[in-house]
C-alpha cells in the first residue's frame, strides 16, 4: 500500500494543504458522537451490540452532495471527474465511531492527558478485490480507508493542525485470507514508527460478501504543537474535533472508486476533490456527546451479548442453540441504528433462558428382570447411521448374544445383569446401570381401608406359571382364589395376608401381613410453597360431622378445614392433620409432609455497575445474592477490600422466600482497577530503647489482610503485629520489616538503627568558684562530668590545673549514661578566662559604646614591641568581631556587655 499512498493518495491529500486558514463562523457540517456504552474490543470482529449507541453513517457513491467519486489510471492520476461507478463499486460502507476518554495519564513527553480514544469500524459490502496495479509489499489490494483529523478543532487545514492515517484491510496484497492482521500508516507526524508506537490497533476479517476492520486511534497520537506545547485532545463530553472520512474500493478492472465525507464539496466538479480541503472549515465538525440515553439497557444487553458469545455449542441441543443464533443475529438488526435496546435485550434473553442441555447417548435395561421374562437394552440419542453391538453380562461375565434383548433364565436367578453397547466408528461405548435379576416375591399393593380393593403383587413368578392365592384375616382363610380382595367390614381391624402357589410346586410364597384400617386421613395435593392441600378421609361413616385440625412440628395451626394453603415461613417444617368426628367414632391422623420450594432457574450472570482498584459494583436486582467466588454469597451488590489489578468472577443467584436457591448463574468477569497509589511501608524514623518502632502501610486495599515480620540485621524477629519494641538485645542492630498483604503481595519498609536513649542535658551553666592564672575550679554537682579541651578529657570533680595565663577557655558540661541503656548527654557549653599573669597588664576599652560608635581597645603594662598580639572581642560569653584592636557596635550589641 506504501507506493500507492505515495503516488495517489498522499499526493492528492498534501495538495489540499498549501497553508493554513483561521475560520470565523464554524458553518461546517456538524454531527455527535457518541461515548462508548463498553468500549470495543479491536479484533476484526464485528457486531451491532458491541458497537451500540456508536455514531452511524452509510457511504456509497449515490449518498448526495457530501461525497464525491473518481477514477484512476495505474500511474495513480485522476483520469475523469465525478464518477458515479455504480457497476464497478461496492454497494457500500457501514461506518462507526465512538469514543472512551479514558484515564488521566502523563505521556512519555512530559505532557499529560487521557489513555482514551477513537473507535472506528468499518463494514464494507464488497464482493471485489483490487491489485491489477503492481504496487509492491504492503498494497493490500487497493481496499482502504482514509481518517482525517483535526484534533483541537482549529480549523487549520495544513499538517500542523491535521493528522490523515491510512488502514488496509490486508496485511500484504497477496494475502487472500488473512488471519487479521491490519496495516496503517500515518502520513503526517508519525510515518514510520511501529504500530504499537501509541498504542494503535487495527484488525481486520475479510470473507466472500466483504471485509470488515476495527481501528483504535489513541489521543496520544493525535498530539499537535500549539504555542510550542504539546497538545492532544481530552474527549471530554462538548469538545470537538474536525473529521472526515474517505474510503476507497479496487476492483479487479483497475478502476478505484473513491467515497469520502470530508464535508461539503461539489458534487460536479472534480477539481473540488479533493482540493476543496485547502478551503477553511472543510472538515466536519465532530462533538463528542455522552452515552445514549438508554446506556443502561445498552450496558445490560452487551453484557448478555457477551455471555452468549462464551457458550459452547455442542452443549446445547441443536434447536434451541439455533433459536439463540437467530434471536443474536435479530438483535443485532433490532440495535443497528442505535436504539431499542430494551427490546433486543428482552428477544435474546428469551432464547437465552430457552436452551436446552445437548442430549447424550445411554443405554438403560427395560423391561421386569425376572425368571423367564425378556428385557431389552434400550439407547437414546445414539448417533444417526451407527451400527451398534452388545455384551450382556452376569456379575461381570459374558453372557447372552450380540443382541438387543436377553432372555432370563433360571441361572440368572439372583444376579446382576449389565449390558454394554458400543459402535463400529466407537463414537459410542456406553454400559447400563447394573439390575439384580430378582427373586420370587409377593406383597400386597393398595390401600387396606374400608371398600377399597387390594392386589396380591408377585414378582419373579417363572413365565406361564398359573398361580393360585390364599387370602388370610387373622390367619383364617377368607376370600377366593383371587389376586385381589375386596376388604368389606369383617375385615376392619384385622390382620391381612395372602400365599401364592403354583401347580408345579415351583411357587410357594407368603406376603408380609398388613393391618386392615376401618378409617383413614391423607394430605393430598401438592404440598409447595403457595399451594393448598387437602385432608382426604377414606371409608368415614356417612352422615357424621368431621373436624380438622392442622399442625406444624405438633404445634396447631389453620382453621378448622379440610383445606390448608402453605406460607413462606412453614416451608421445611412436619406437616400433619387429625381429623375426629362429633360422635367419636372418628380420631384418626395422617402421614407427615413436608411442604418444599418452589424451583428456581439460574439467572443471566450479573451485570457491572462500576469499578475501582479495590471495589466493584453490580447492578442490583431483586431478591439475588451475590458471590466472587461461588461459595461465599452476599446480599450486597458491592464488593470491597479487593486487590487492584485483578480478575474476579462474580456471580448471582436467586434466593427469594418460598422458593429453592437457584443455581448460579454464568460468572462475569471483571478486572479490579490498577491501583492510583503504590503500596509502601514506612517506620517511625527514630528507635532508642523501650520505644515503639511502628510499622505504616499506605496504599493496600482497604480491608485487606496483612502480615508483619520484623527483622534485627535480617535476622526474623517478634510477632505478626505492626508495632516492635526495642530492647537490650536490639540496640546497635538494624530494625526493618516486611508486610505481606492479602498473602500474595510482599513489600519491604526501609530500616532504622536501635540507639541507647541519651541522658537528659544538664539545665544549668557550671558555677566557677575559683581560677588563678593557671587553674579554673568549677562547684561540682552530682553526676556532671567536665572538660576545657573540647571533650578530649573529663572529670567530676570540676578542677583544671596546668592552664595558660590569661587565655580564654570553652568549659563543656554533660550528665554521664546514670541508667542502663542510656548513653552520656550531649553537652552544654560556657566560656571562662584565666587571671592574667601580671597585675601591671592591663586592656582598656575606649568609646562611648553606642549604637553605630567604634570601640577601641589598649594594652599598657607590658612592652608590646616585637610581640604578636591578638584580638578576640566578645559580646557577653559569645566570640564577636575581627582579630582587631577597633571593634564597630552593631544593633545585636545593645544591651550587651562587650569585653
Amino acid at each position: 500500500m506504501k507506493k500507492l499512498m505515495a503516488s495517489f493518495i498522499i499526493l492528492a491529500i498534501l495538495s489540499a494543504f498549501p497553508m493554513a486558514f483561521s475560520a470565523a463562523t464554524d458553518t461546517r457540517a456538524q454531527f455527535g458522537i457518541p461515548a462508548a456504552v463498553t468500549v470495543p474490543s479491536v479484533d476484526g470482529f464485528f457486531d451491532e451490540i458491541e458497537w451500540y449507541g456508536s455514531y452511524h453513517e452509510f457511504i456509497n457513491f449515490n449518498t448526495g452532495n457530501l461525497w464525491h467519486g473518481a477514477i484512476v489510471d495505474s500511474s495513480g492520476s485522476w483520469v475523469k471527474n465525478a464518477c458515479n461507478d455504480s457497476v464497478n463499486s461496492c454497494p457500500g460502507y457501514d461506518v462507526y465511531t465512538t469514543y472512551s476518554q479514558g484515564n488521566a495519564v502523563n505521556y512519555q513527553d512530559g505532557s499529560s492527558g487521557y489513555d482514551g480514544g477513537l473507535y472506528i469500524a468499518v463494514v464494507a459490502q464488497d464482493k471485489t478485490e483490487g491489485s491489477a496495479f503492481d504496487y509492491g509489499a504492503g498494497c493490500n489490494g487497493g481496499d482502504f480507508i482514509q481518517i482525517v483529523l483535526d484534533p483541537l478543532n482549529k480549523m487549520y487545514v495544513d499538517t500542523t493542525y491535521s493528522h490523515l492515517y491510512t488502514f488496509n484491510p490486508r496485511s500484504i496484497i497477496s494475502e487472500k485470507n488473512p488471519s487479521g492482521g491490519a496495516a496503517w500508516y500515518e502520513h503526517y507526524a508519525y510515518n514510520g514508527m511501529p504500530a504499537d508506537y501509541f498504542n494503535v490497533q487495527t484488525k481486520s476479517k475479510i470473507t466472500s460478501n466483504g471485509w470488515v476492520m476495527e481501528i483504535f486511534v489513541p489521543w496520544r497520537i493525535l498530539n499537535c504543537t500549539v504555542s510550542g506545547v504539546a497538545k492532544a485532545p481530552t474527549g471530554a463530553i462538548g469538545t470537538q474535533m474536525g473529521m472526515g472520512y474517505f474510503l476507497v474500493d479496487s476492483v479487479w478492472t483497475s478502476i478505484y472508486y473513491g467515497a469520502a465525507n470530508f464535508g461539503q464539496r461539489s458534487a460536479t466538479s472534480i477539481a473540488a476533490f479533493p482540493s476543496s480541503l485547502s478551503i477553511p472549515k472543510s472538515y466536519r465538525a465532530a462533538t463528542f456527546n455522552a452515552m445514549v440515553a438508554d446506556s443502561s439497557n445498552a450496558l445490560a444487553l452487551q453484557c448478555l451479548a457477551n455471555t452468549v458469545k462464551g457458550l459452547n455449542k455442542d452443549d446445547y441441543s441443536a434447536s434451541s442453540w439455533q433459536t439463540l443464533q437467530l434471536a443474536y443475529k435479530s438483535a443485532c438488526v433490532t440495535v443497528k441504528n442505535g436504539t431499542n435496546a430494551a427490546t433486543a435485550y428482552t428477544d435474546l434473553n428469551n432464547a437465552y433462558n430457552a436452551l436446552t442441555p445437548a442430549a447424550t447417548t445411554s443405554v438403560a435395561i427395560t423391561g421386569v428382570a425376572q425368571y423367564g421374562n425378556t428385557v431389552t437394552a434400550t439407547v437414546t440419542d445414539a448417533p444417526l447411521g451407527s451400527v451398534l453391538h452388545y455384551q450382556w453380562k452376569l456379575d461381570g461375565v459374558d453372557a447372552g448374544t450380540d443382541s438387543a434383548t436377553y432372555a432370563i433364565d433360571s441361572a440368572s436367578v439372583g444376579k446382576v445383569l449389565t449390558v454394554t453397547v458400543t459402535s463400529e466408528d466407537s463414537s459410542v461405548n456406553i454400559t447400563s446401570v447394573p439390575v439384580t435379576v430378582g427373586l420370587q416375591t409377593i406383597s400386597i399393593t393398595g390401600t387396606s381401608q374400608y371398600g377399597n380393593t387390594v392386589i396380591a403383587a408377585v414378582t419373579d413368578a417363572p413365565a406361564n406359571t398359573e398361580l393360585y392365592y390364599q387370602w388370610k384375616l387373622d390367619g383364617i382363610n377368607v376370600g377366593a382364589d383371587s389376586a385381589t380382595y375386596l376388604i368389606n367390614s369383617a375385615s376392619l381391624g384385622k390382620s391381612l395376608s395372602v400365599t401364592a402357589t403354583s401347580t408345579d410346586g415351583v411357587v410357594n410364597i407368603s406376603s408380609q401381613a398388613i393391618s386392615v384400617s376401618s378409617s383413614s386421613v391423607a394430605i393430598t395435593g401438592d404440598a409447595k410453597y403457595s399451594k393448598t392441600v387437602t385432608a382426604t378421609v377414606y371409608n368415614a361413616p356417612s352422615g357424621v360431622d368431621l373436624q380438622y385440625q392442622w399442625k406444624l412440628d405438633g404445634v396447631n395451626v389453620g382453621k378448622n378445614s379440610p383445606t390448608y394453603t402453605i406460607y413462606a415461613d412453614e416451608l421445611d417444617k412436619s406437616l400433619t392433620v387429625t381429623v375426629t368426628s362429633n360422635d367419636g367414632s372418628i380420631d384418626i391422623t395422617s402421614g407427615a409432609v413436608i411442604p418444599e420450594r418452589l424451583p428456581t432457574k439460574a439467572p443471566v450472570a450479573p451485570v457491572l455497575a462500576s469499578k475501582t482498584d479495590t471495589s466493584v459494583t453490580l447492578v442490583s436486582l431483586g431478591s439475588r445474592e451475590y458471590s466472587k467466588d461461588g461459595i461465599n454469597w452476599q446480599t450486597s451488590n458491592v464488593f470491597t477490600g479487593l486487590t487492584p489489578d485483578t480478575e474476579y468472577n462474580f456471580y448471582a443467584r436467586l434466593a427469594h422466600p418460598g422458593f429453592d436457591t437457584s443455581a448460579a448463574s454464568k460468572p462475569l468477569s471483571v478486572f479490579t482497577e490498577k491501583s492510583t497509589a503504590p503500596i509502601s511501608v514506612s517506620l517511625t524514623k527514630t528507635a532508642s530503647y523501650g520505644s515503639s518502632v511502628v510499622a505504616t502501610v499506605t496504599g493496600a486495599p482497604t480491608g485487606a489482610t496483612l502480615k508483619y515480620q520484623w527483622y534485627l540485621d535480617n535476622t526474623p524477629v517478634g510477632t505478626n503485629t505492626d508495632t516492635y519494641t526495642v530492647a537490650t538485645g536490639s540496640l546497635g542492630k538494624v530494625i526493618s520489616c516486611e508486610v505481606t498483604i492479602n498473602g500474595t503481595t510482599t513489600i519491604k519498609s526501609g530500616s532504622v538503627i536501635a540507639k541507647p536513649e541519651r541522658a537528659a542535658m544538664p539545665t544549668t551553666i557550671p558555677q566557677i568558684i575559683n581560677r588563678t592564672s593557671t587553674t579554673i575550679n568549677v562547684q561540682p554537682q552530682a553526676g556532671i562530668e567536665y572538660s576545657v579541651d573540647d571533650g578530649a578529657t573529663w572529670n567530676t570533680t570540676g578542677e583544671f590545673t596546668g592552664l595558660n595565663p590569661g587565655t580564654m577557655y570553652t568549659l563543656w558540661s554533660r550528665r554521664v549514661a546514670n541508667l542502663p541503656n542510656y548513653i552520656e548527654s550531649y553537652a552544654l557549653r560556657s566560656r571562662v578566662v584565666t587571671v592574667a599573669q601580671s597585675s601591671d597588664f592591663t586592656v582598656t576599652i575606649e568609646g562611648s559604646g553606642k549604637y553605630c560608635t567604634e570601640l577601641t581597645a589598649h594594652i599598657s603594662g607590658i612592652d608590646t614591641a616585637g610581640k604578636k598580639i591578638t584580638y578576640q572581642w566578645m559580646r557577653g560569653d559569645q566570640i564577636s568581631g575581627p582579630n582587631s584592636n577597633k571593634y564597630f557596635c552593631y544593633m545585636e550589641d545593645i544591651g550587651k556587655e562587650v569585653t
